[in-house]
């Protein structure tokens, strides 16, 4: 099965794209994400491409009252940083005379402007990252303590990563693509002349994915997914190699271009590079620097002897057990903003995961996850 990644970005064009996820977020979590035109946010940017979103809650007992904001900058720059990630620019919390600041989180992303169709656009896992990032995002948003040290998903990773990894789901499942899907030629009648007279004689595309190419990209999932777990192991058994030394003179003495090659050798099952040809990959793990050092594990779970609790881990059990059968269930959707987001990291991780799923985390639904689709 082959999935053509330039042919599933068509579907994707980046504006349409994110206007449908925040669509998605005011239909589930009862929001409105409303656009603030550049006059009033002049001088609180920092670039032209930056857009400005307030959040307004829509629930009954707090409709009107403002959430926050969310600033999206999402284009590739000379001078910008490289990468996709969500950045906190002002925390929530109580002051003393009880007023309530509002936080304000920016939605950090490195997308490319210029692609032969004249229009940004985003592969699949484009889009996942975007959801990923996104995911933070609403944390940081509807987070609701009285401390700055607690808003959000400024807690431990291990359960700081597992919304925005829960959320990944949704780019799996083929009614959420589907209405997250339109071709660019329908968002820009200029893109549509540009396809006419690129493709004389054609009809243009269908506004929605095929169906035969979204029955494919769901499928694919499954395909070399032991594989990247398997990578993700490696990565978290180097970085905790990386910490575990009890000296100045063991961190020293570690050779680390050996120790990550070896590693990658024995889960991956494929012999590295000779000596001389191997080079230092393990020099551009970024997230050793920025703040995951001795962490990585969170993302997944990693094993010694036993499985420990991680965001896998607990992202695959939300979604499982509140959301698999019912992705828009809006019951369930106020559950996971009242006991997961809402409290941010003032309570402890452990209590507020067993009373929203109603048992203590299982990894056996992330391993279920990994089980072969006939």
């Amino acid at each position: 099965m082959r999935v053509h990644q330039e042919n599933v970005s068509e579907y994707f064009p980046l504006r349409h794209t994110v206007l449908a996820m925040l669509e998605l977020f005011s239909s589930c979590l009862q929001l409105r994400f409303e656009p603030l035109s550049p006059d009033y946010v002049h001088g609180c940017t920092w670039h032209k491409d930056v857009e400005v979103w307030g959040v307004w809650d829509e629930r009954e007992a707090s409709y009107g009252e403002l959430v926050g904001y969310l600033y999206t900058d999402l284009l590739s720059r000379p001078n910008k940083h490289q990468g996709n990630q969500n950045v906190n620019i002002q925390r929530g919390y109580l002051k003393e005379d009880g007023t309530r600041i509002k936080p304000a989180t920016v939605l950090m992303c490195s997308f490319q402007a210029q692609t032969a169709t004249g229009c940004p656009l985003l592969r699949h896992d484009n889009l996942v990252s975007l959801f990923h990032e996104l995911g933070h995002g609403i944390h940081d948003l509807l987070s609701k303590t009285s401390c700055v040290r607690f808003h959000g998903w400024s807690g431990p990773a291990d359960f700081a990563e597992a919304p925005s990894i829960m959320l990944e789901n949704w780019c799996w499942i083929g009614d959420e693509l589907k209405k997250m899907s339109c071709h660019y030629t329908r968002v820009d009648h200029q893109h549509a002349q540009q396809w006419k007279e690129d493709h004389q004689g054609e009809h243009l595309p269908p506004k929605g994915i095929p169906d035969e190419l979204l029955h494919n990209l769901t499928r694919s999932r499954d395909f070399n997914r032991a594989s990247w777990y398997m990578r993700q192991l490696a990565f978290a058994r180097f970085d905790m190699a990386l910490h575990d030394g009890a000296s100045h003179q063991d961190g020293r003495a570690f050779d680390s271009t050996a120790t990550y090659h070896d590693l990658m050798e024995r889960y991956l099952l494929v012999k590295t590079p000779d000596l001389l040809s191997r080079g230092h990959p393990q020099a551009d793990f970024g997230h050793l620097c920025a703040g995951y050092d001795a962490g990585y594990y969170s993302y997944l779970w990693s094993t010694l002897t036993l499985p420990v609790n991680s965001a896998g881990v607990f992202a695959a059990d939300m979604f499982h057990t509140n959301f698999a059968t019912a992705p828009r269930d809006r019951l369930a959707w106020d559950r996971y903003r009242r006991e997961i987001l809402e409290p941010g990291s003032s309570r402890d991780e452990l209590e507020m995961l067993e009373s929203f799923l109603g048992h203590r985390p299982n990894p056996q639904r992330l391993l279920g996850g990994l089980r072969s689709t006939p």
